[in-house]
């Protein structure tokens, strides 16, 4: 398994229903955050395949001048 600086509170090879975040470094001088936390479900019951599904919302809103 290749190596990542990616953390995820969620034990990919459990049984089961879990919920949790990935948690991204993110370093940069206008923000005091050292993570973006993404939002993750993991369902698992066994062996067999795997499906990723993602969406995004952006949520800035930049006001109109």
């Amino acid at each position: 398994m290749a190596q990542t600086h990616i953390s995820s509170t969620v034990d990919f090879e459990k049984n089961g229903r879990q919920t949790g975040f990935l948690r991204v470094p993110h370093s940069i001088h206008e923000s005091a955050y050292y993570s973006i936390p993404i939002p993750v479900v993991c369902l698992k019951n066994g062996r067999g395949p795997t499906i990723l599904l993602s969406a995004g919302n952006h949520g800035e809103i930049s006001p109109l001048h």
